[in-house]
Order: C-alpha cells, then structure tokens, then sequence
C-alpha cells in the first residue's frame, strides 16, 4: 500500500507530547482554525489516549496527524459497544488520499475489538465540515446518519449517550447535533457554495445540520466492520484531480 511506504507514522499518548511536538502541529493547523496554541494544547495533551503524527519518509518533514481515544458505552439493553473517537485531524494536500487515517483508524479499532470481541467497535466524530463526512458517506456500505436509510434505534442511543457524555447541553438529541461556542474553522475553509448543494450527500450534510455556517458539528457513527475496514484500506486517490481537493478535517 502506498500510504505505508511513504509515510512514517508516530503513534504517542497524548499527555507526553512536549512543546516541540506541539509547536510543529500547530503550525501545521493554526493556520487552518480559530483556536489559540494554548486551547490546543490542552485539547492534545487532555483529550486523546493516541496522537498519531504522519512524516514524509527520508526528510521526516511533519505532513499530518490525527488523534484517538476510546471508551466502552453501556446501552439500556445491556450491550457493551466499543466507541473510538476520531478528531484533531489535520493532513496537508499532498498527503491525502493516501489512506492515512482510515489505516489508522483501523489499527486501533481492531485493538479496541479485543476489549470486547463479541461487538463491532463503532467510530465516531462530530463533523464540523461536510467534508470528513462525504469521505465516509461516498465510501463506505453503513454511515450514520445517512440519505440512503434511517439510522437503527440502538445507533441512536450510541449518539445520544456519546453527546450527552462529552458534550452536555451544547449537544441536540433532536438533529443529532453539537453546537459550538465559536466557529472553529476559518472560513476559507469547506465552505458550502449552493453550487455544492447540488451533490446529494452535501445537501444531506446541510439539512441535517442547520448550524453548519456557524462552525456546528453533526455526529457521525461508523461501524468498524469487515467490510467497512477492508473498503477504506483499499481506497486510493482518484487518477484525475479533483476541481475543489478534499480536505480530511474532523472536529478539533
């Protein structure tokens, strides 16, 4: 696979990440988002089990990194559901399509299935740009919330439970929803154009959520199955640019 051999990757608790590190991905995602170095500090350093940093192999120059934690969710039936959250996501153009996220999402999606090997680990973010959710939506067989069919009862409880925990009142069990208390991406980038509106999985992202011009993210669930896991490893950039290049952001 191409990602593997030409990129490095750095897998490191979040906690022991020191300023250097730090400094590096900042200058990589400042540029990018409203959020000051010391907001992003303490999100890095508090709020991830995993930071993963992607080098370009030989000059080892920082060209991305994404971030992890997990949990197990008790539903009111009983059933245990490993849950991984997918945020911090951040890789520069000429690193994306490479499958670097979804290889790692993989790797600990499977280590998080040993926790519990009689359930599916479900991956989750809350999506602050239609972006990260058209990747999935346009890949993948099962995506939650989805223009192809309604999301099952016990997915809506997943949501419902995962908002409510890390979000508290800034979280709509109605839309499915997560207000933010300020836009934290500028506003160069992902804007939605209504000449976007036209593509069937942007428009599903915008009706679904309202907010979205206002920084707001809309929670998206993904069951790390066989056949999802062996779809995103597969996938590789489309041979033909694209006239607007996607940009693989996730919440910050």
């Amino acid at each position: 696979m191409r990602w593997y051999f030409t990129v490095l990757r750095e897998h490191t608790p979040g906690a022991e990440l020191d300023d250097a590190a730090l400094d590096e991905m900042y200058d990589l995602y400042g540029p990018h988002h409203d959020v000051d170095r010391g907001d992003f500090a303490d999100r890095v350093r508090g709020g991830f089990d995993h930071v993963v940093r992607f080098r370009e192999r030989g000059s080892r120059r920082l060209v991305g990194f994404t971030a992890v934690r997990s949990r197990i969710i008790r539903l009111s039936s009983g059933r245990r559901l490993p849950t991984l959250y997918s945020g911090l996501s951040f890789v520069l153009p000429e690193a994306r399509g490479l499958g670097l996220l979804p290889a790692v999402l993989s790797y600990y999606a499977l280590r998080l299935k040993l926790r519990a090997p009689t359930e599916t680990v479900w991956v989750w973010s809350d999506a602050i740009s239609y972006k990260p959710y058209i990747l999935t939506a346009r890949r993948l067989t099962r995506v939650y919330p989805s223009r192809h069919g309604p999301t099952p009862a016990f997915v809506r409880e997943l949501r419902d439970r995962l908002g409510a925990d890390y979000y508290g009142d800034l979280y709509d069990a109605a839309t499915g929803c997560v207000r933010k208390l300020h836009k934290r991406l500028k506003d160069h980038v992902a804007p939605i154009r209504a000449q976007d509106l036209r593509d069937p999985d942007i428009r599903f992202y915008a009706e679904h959520n309202p907010g979205h011009a206002d920084g707001h993210g809309l929670m998206m669930l993904i069951p790390a199955d066989v056949k999802n896991i062996l779809t995103v490893l597969a996938y590789r950039r489309p041979s033909a640019p694209r006239s607007r290049p996607t940009t693989e952001l996730a919440e910050a």
